[in-house]
C-alpha cells in the first residue's frame, strides 16, 4: 500500500495532503546542505585538513548532490497537483491521447 501511495503521488491530478510540511522539509534540507558546504568551504580556506583525499571528498559531493536532486523532484512533483505523470486513462476506452 506504501509503494502503490507514493507512486499514486507522481499522477497529475494528485498530490499529499500535508503538502506545506513537505516542502517545508525539503527546503531545510536544501538549507543545511548548502550550510555544511559553506561551512566545509570555509575551514578548508582557514587551512583545516580533514583526513580524507580530494577523490573523496568529489566522490561524496556528488552522491549528496545527486540524492538531494532525487529528493527535491519528487518533493515538488508530489506536492503539486498541476503537474506530474499523465494520469491513467479512464476505462471508457476513449484516447484523449492521441486526438489533436
Amino acid at each position: 500500500m506504501l509503494i502503490s501511495d507514493i507512486w499514486s503521488a507522481f499522477r497529475q491530478g494528485k498530490s499529499l495532503a500535508n503538502s506545506a510540511a513537505w516542502k517545508n522539509r525539503a527546503i531545510a534540507g536544501n538549507n543545511l546542505a548548502l550550510l555544511f558546504t559553506t561551512l566545509l568551504g570555509i575551514a578548508a580556506a582557514l587551512g583545516y585538513r580533514f583526513e580524507v583525499d580530494a577523490d573523496t571528498v568529489e566522490a561524496l559531493a556528488g552522491g549528496i548532490a545527486a540524492a538531494v536532486f532525487i529528493i527535491n523532484n519528487w518533493v515538488h512533483i508530489s506536492t503539486s497537483d498541476k503537474v506530474g505523470l499523465p494520469s491513467k486513462p479512464d476505462s471508457t476506452g476513449s484516447d484523449d491521447i492521441l486526438k489533436g
